[in-house]
C-alpha cells in the first residue's frame, strides 16, 4: 500500500484478467509464503473449472529470474493466470509477472494508526476465488487517501469481512476477532491466526 500502490495493478488493464496472487519479498530475493500462494492459486483455478495446473518448478524459476533483474530492494510481486493467452516475447503466455518497489506504511501510521471507513458498495462475488476483476472494482475506492487509508467490507449483517486490500482482525480483550467465512482465504491472515493460537490467544472467527 501507500504511494504508488496502484501502479503495478494498472499494468494489467489491457489483459484478459483471470486469477492472481500478490506477495512481497524480504532480503530482496526471499518471497514470503510462496508455497501457500501457489496452493491458493491452484485452488482458485480448480474452483473456476479451468483445466490448468501451475507448473511450480517453471513458475518459481521465472519468479527467481524476474527478481534477479528487478529494481533492487524489496518488491511487491504479482503473478496472474490469465483467462486466455497473450502474446509475449517468448510466444503465447497465460502466466504473467509484475514487480514494483515495496512501499511500506509510514512510521507515523504504525505509531498512531490510520483512519478507515465501512464500505457497503463493494463485495467479492466469489470470495474463495482470488479473481483479478476485484482489483479493478476496488479502484473506485483508493487506498491511503485523505478520506480513508483503508475500507472495511461488510456483509448484510454489518459483520466486518475484510479490507479492500488486506485482511482484518479486531482485538477484543485478550482475543482476536476475524471473519472465518465469506472472505478470501488470506495467507497472512492464516499465519496471524496460527501465531495467535500458538501464543495462547483465542481467535473468534464469527467476525466483528
Amino acid at each position: 500500500m501507500g504511494q504508488g500502490a496502484h501502479e503495478l495493478n494498472d499494468a494489467y488493464d489491457a489483459l484478459p484478467l483471470g486469477i492472481y496472487e500478490g506477495l512481497r519479498t524480504v532480503d530482496e530475493q526471499r518471497l514470503v509464503a510462496l508455497p501457500e500462494h501457489l496452493e491458493r492459486a491452484d485452488r482458485s483455478l480448480r474452483r473456476l473449472g479451468w483445466p490448468l495446473e501451475l507448473d511450480r518448478r517453471v513458475l518459481c524459476t521465472c519468479l527467481a529470474a524476474e527478481l534477479e533483474r528487478g529494481p533492487g530492494g524489496d518488491s511487491r510481486v504479482r503473478f496472474d493466470v490469465l483467462e486466455s493467452a497473450v502474446e509475449s516475447e517468448r510466444g503465447p503466455a497465460r502466466v504473467v509477472f509484475g514487480l514494483a518497489p515495496l512501499v511500506l506504511p509510514s512510521d507515523d501510521a504504525y505509531a498512531r494508526g490510520v483512519g478507515v471507513r465501512l464500505l457497503r458498495e463493494l463485495t467479492r462475488e466469489s470470495p474463495l476465488i482470488k479473481h483479478a476483476s476485484f482489483v479493478v472494482a476496488r479502484r473506485r475506492f483508493p487506498l491511503d487517501g485523505a478520506e480513508a487509508y483503508e475500507r472495511l467490507l461488510v456483509d448484510r449483517d454489518e459483520r466486518v469481512l475484510e479490507c479492500t486490500a488486506s485482511s482484518f482482525f479486531g482485538v477484543r480483550g485478550g482475543e482476536l476477532v476475524t471473519a472465518g467465512s465469506d472472505v478470501l482465504e488470506g495467507v497472512t491472515a492464516h499465519r496471524v491466526s496460527e501465531l495467535a493460537r500458538a501464543a495462547g490467544r483465542t481467535v473468534d472467527e464469527r467476525g466483528l
